[in-house]
């Protein structure tokens, strides 16, 4: 049964990626949402939080805000530790007293990447970069406040406006258009995962009231060279792109090979496992755009 208490939330970066389809999805539920951007919550404002949000009163708050440069976090690691998880945890404590339950959005890139199959809950992440430090402390901070939140570990995120500035869809067509040869790299692997089937699962577990860690990403394992391939194919059928070794693409990083997520929780609240990646991608171009076949 959801939580019969769920009337209002609040959406941190909600202009983001992720965000906007929640804010989208949660207001389809004919739910309040209060959607909070880098101007109504800063988070280097601690001391804001009890303020914002009991001026708010939220039965819930989806936190998607965070520090996502990986390689700026790399450069900075207090700053990706204040952003990450001291933020998270002056916010949890906040949320926790207004009676609010926290959906906390952690990372793909928390695992050490050794394994061949999908990373689940119960495997231990080993943290390579200053990036998914952070975010691992900002799961424990979360779940210390309060063991009834929830930590959602997305994948790799796609979709969005057209127009948006981190639309990976949108920079690989447009890469393509350009004629050149493309490469990408055959090496990293993950979940490719549709924004919108992000939030929408991330929604049905706050409707049953989930609690602890669940991984949120669309089935299936893409190399990046599998997922960037079948990107431009959509646009331009037969189009190639090359495999290279990550090395082709210096970072500051040291960044997993294999993200890939999978979850063994989904049926303990009755939901089945989410679309197969390459589905997803589909869904996404016809609606993102159905106006170049017009």
């Amino acid at each position: 049964m959801g939580k019969p208490s769920l009337q209002k939330v609040a959406v941190t970066g909600a202009r983001g990626l992720l965000g906007s389809e929640c804010v989208e999805l949660c207001s389809k539920r004919g739910w309040e949402v209060v959607a909070l951007s880098r101007n109504e919550l800063d988070l280097e404002a601690f001391e804001d939080f009890p303020g914002i949000l009991t001026g708010i009163s939220p039965d819930a708050v989806i936190h998607c805000a965070a520090e996502t440069n990986v390689d700026l976090c790399e450069r900075e690691p207090a700053w990706a530790n204040r952003i990450n998880a001291e933020a998270t945890g002056a916010l949890a404590r906040a949320a926790h007293q207004v009676g609010a339950k926290v959906v906390y959005i952690g990372s793909c890139g928390i695992f050490d990447g050794k394994k061949r199959t999908p990373y689940l809950e119960s495997d231990l992440p080993q943290p390579l970069t200053q990036y998914a430090s952070s975010k691992f402390r900002g799961e424990a901070e979360c779940l210390t406040v309060d063991a009834g939140n929830l930590v959602c570990r997305v994948g790799w995120l796609f979709g969005g406006d057209t127009g948006q500035r981190k639309n990976f869809v949108e920079a690989r067509r447009k890469e393509a258009a350009t004629g050149k040869e493309m490469v990408s790299a055959n090496d990293k692997w993950g979940s490719p995962t549709w924004a919108r089937d992000a939030a929408d699962r991330i929604v049905r577990l706050l409707e049953v009231d989930a609690s602890g860690v669940c991984h949120v990403a669309n089935s299936g394992i893409a190399s990046r060279q599998d997922y960037v391939t079948a990107i431009v194919q959509t646009f331009e059928p037969g189009r190639l792109v090359e495999g290279v070794d990550s090395s082709h693409f210096p970072r500051s990083a040291p960044v997993p090979d294999f993200e890939a997520l999978a979850s063994e929780r989904f049926d303990e609240w009755g939901i089945g496992a989410m679309p197969d990646w390459k589905d997803a991608l589909r869904r996404y171009v016809t609606m993102a755009y159905r106006s170049l076949g017009d």
